[in-house]
């Protein structure tokens, strides 16, 4: 309930206030924003400053909750800064009695965006990989190689971090994710919408495994004029696009709503490696719209990002434009 929730989040400041030694209610409510994913950015400051504040009585496992749940509400606190150099920066797998609290520490400050060289390193590795599988008893969990694989595509942009797992383990790692129903249905209905704009099959590429722990719904290229090009092939001079979908589920709740941060760790993994992307999120884009309608508002999202790219490679080779 959004609304209990809000009045729950409006009376903190006050026991926040009164609260002089007693970190795991803070923890703990931290927690339950993140699973309800209840984003409120007042709040959160709130409760992380007042963490950063007491940080002497932080356990790495309670730091492991704090960090999940920015990351899962997609959210940086303004204390940033003092939660890394006072704790983050001092932790490290030997903290953590279960290796699957390590793997979500690590996977929390990869999508931070302040994972260190050596932290995603010493999880990238077999062995870790395979302390992990005994310690799940050989029933690695989907979302578990998911983040295997989010943090080996992350590795990639972090000088000085080395990724040794997939060469080993590619196979095991590379899992099919299913989208849900309500996903399915809204997928669908873009992926019509999309037909009407382009047509040819060769122009449009669909559900693609990225290796990178999630699929993107449609790729395609269209060149400045707006117009579609093969997508199978490099064009220097066109803008390579991938389409995301994003759902009730993929969006965090409360006064300020945002992608949650798994699906805002895809965009930015897609970014580094060249995509143009655009989030198609279920409060703009409904099944119930009109075919028409649904084809307007693909055409308006095409029309704005080729005009900003046209614009930025103007900006980059000044010569080529005017010639």
């Amino acid at each position: 309930d959004v609304v209990l929730t809000g009045r729950i989040c409006a009376d903190l400041d006050g026991e926040l206030v009164k609260n002089q030694d007693k970190i795991a209610p803070i923890v703990s409510i931290l927690t339950s924003l993140g699973m309800l994913r209840y984003r409120d950015g007042t709040v959160l400051d709130a409760l992380c400053g007042w963490v950063a504040a007491h940080h002497e009585l932080c356990k790495p496992t309670q730091l492991g909750s704090v960090l999940l749940s920015l990351a899962t509400l997609n959210y940086e606190p303004i204390c940033m800064d003092t939660l890394k150099t006072k704790l983050v920066a001092n932790v490290s797998e030997n903290d953590f009695a279960r290796s699957s609290d390590w793997l979500n520490t690590v996977w929390s400050l990869t999508i931070l965006n302040c994972a260190k060289a050596e932290q995603l390193s010493s999880v990238l590795n077999g062995d870790f990989y395979h302390r992990l599988q005994e310690e799940r008893r050989g029933a690695m969990q989907p979302s578990m190689k998911m983040k295997f694989l989010n943090m080996a595509a992350a590795a990639a942009q972090v000088e000085g971090a080395t990724e040794t797992l997939l060469a080993t383990h590619q196979r095991e790692l590379f899992v099919p994710f299913e989208a849900t129903k309500e996903k399915r249905v809204l997928i669908t209905g873009m992926l019509d919408a999309l037909k009407s704009l382009i047509p040819s099959e060769s122009m449009v590429k669909i559900s693609q495994s990225t290796k990178m722990g999630f699929t993107i719904d449609a790729e395609c290229v269209l060149d400045k004029k707006c117009l579609p090009l093969p997508v199978d092939k490099e064009h220097p001079q066109g803008t390579r696009i991938a389409i995301l979908v994003h759902d009730y589920h993929d969006m965090c709740q409360g006064p300020h709503p945002t992608l949650n941060g798994i699906q805002a760790l895809n965009m930015r993994l897609l970014r580094e490696r060249g995509y143009t992307v655009l989030s198609i999120p279920y409060n703009e884009f409904s099944t119930s719209d009109k075919l028409l309608k649904r084809v307007e508002y693909l055409q308006s999202k095409f029309k704005s990002i080729v005009t900003t790219s046209s614009k930025q490679q103007q900006q980059q080779h000044p010569q080529e434009s005017k010639s």
